[in-house]
C-alpha cells in the first residue's frame, strides 16, 4: 500500500512538473515569437534606413538641389500654415474675451434686475402687509363698534322693559 501510494505520488508529481514544462515551453516560444518580431521590425527598419542612405548617396548635385528646393517649398508651406493659425489663435482668443465680458455684462444686468424684482417684491409685501392691517383694523373698529351699539341696545332695552 505504501510502495502504491508512493508510486501514485511520484506519477502526480511527474505529471505536475509536465505540466509545469509544458507552460514554461509556451511562455518561452512566446518570448522567442516576440524577439523574432522585434528582431524583423528592427531588421525591416534597418533596411529602409539603408536604402535611403543609399538614396541619398546615388543622387546627383542637381538631384539634391532638387530635393533641397521641394523641402524648402514644403517648409514655406509649413510657416505659412503655422501664421495662419497663430492668427486664427489670436482671433478665436479675442472672441472668447468678448464672450466672457458679455457673459458678465449678462451676469450684472441679470443680477441687477433681480436686485429690483427682489425690492419690488418686497415693497409690494409691504403695501399688501399695510392693506391688510388697515382692513383688519377696520374691521376690528367695526366689531368694537357693533358691540357698543348692541350694549347700548340692551341698555336701552333693560331700561324700557324696567320703566314697563
Amino acid at each position: 500500500i505504501i510502495k502504491a501510494a508512493e508510486e501514485e505520488r511520484d506519477e502526480r508529481i511527474k505529471t505536475a512538473a509536465h505540466h509545469i514544462a509544458d507552460r514554461n515551453i509556451q511562455e518561452e516560444k512566446a518570448r522567442c515569437a516576440q524577439i523574432q518580431q522585434a528582431h524583423s521590425d528592427v531588421m525591416a527598419k534597418k533596411k529602409r534606413l539603408e536604402d535611403e542612405l543609399h538614396k541619398w548617396k546615388t543622387l546627383s548635385v542637381d538631384d539634391l538641389n532638387t530635393e533641397i528646393s521641394g523641402l524648402n517649398r514644403d517648409l514655406a508651406v509649413v510657416e505659412k500654415k503655422s501664421t495662419s493659425l497663430e492668427q486664427d489663435q489670436e482671433r478665436l482668443k479675442k472672441a472668447l474675451e468678448d464672450k466672457k465680458k458679455a457673459m458678465s455684462n449678462m451676469t450684472s444686468a441679470l443680477a441687477e434686475k433681480q436686485r429690483k424684482a427682489l425690492a419690488e417684491i418686497e415693497k409690494r409685501k409691504a403695501e399688501a402687509k399695510k392693506v391688510a392691517d388697515d382692513r383688519k383694523q377696520a374691521v376690528s373698529t367695526s366689531i368694537k363698534g357693533m358691540r357698543d351699539g348692541v350694549v347700548k341696545a340692551n341698555t336701552v332695552v333693560r331700561n324700557v322693559a324696567d320703566k314697563l
